[in-house]
């Protein structure tokens, strides 16, 4: 992530690379899906034990893959209604 403040000439060189842009690009994304894995109940371990972390770990990908099958869903179901105008944000689930 880019310093606060007056750069020196290092960071300078540092923070104009290619590659340094485009990780700074990628952030938001990142801080987007840690959301909504916390969305999801990641956000705190209730389970004890290695087993019953794994387990709770699968059960929320399934969870997440059942979400993004529901948006899917709607949206296939939206677009052939023929309501084209509605935003991409506007998807319920039912």
């Amino acid at each position: 992530m880019p310093k606060k403040g007056r750069l020196s000439k290092a960071d300078q060189e540092r923070e104009g690379q290619p590659e340094f842009a485009a990780a700074r690009r990628k952030h938001p994304a990142v801080e987007s899906e840690i959301h909504n894995l916390e969305c999801l109940g990641l956000d705190r371990v209730r389970e004890c034990g290695e087993r019953k972390l794994e387990r709770m770990v699968w059960s929320l990908v399934v969870k997440a893959n059942v979400y993004r099958i529901i948006l899917l869903l709607q949206r296939r179901e939206r677009d052939t209604q023929g309501c084209f105008n509605a935003p991409e944000d506007s998807l319920e689930i039912v």
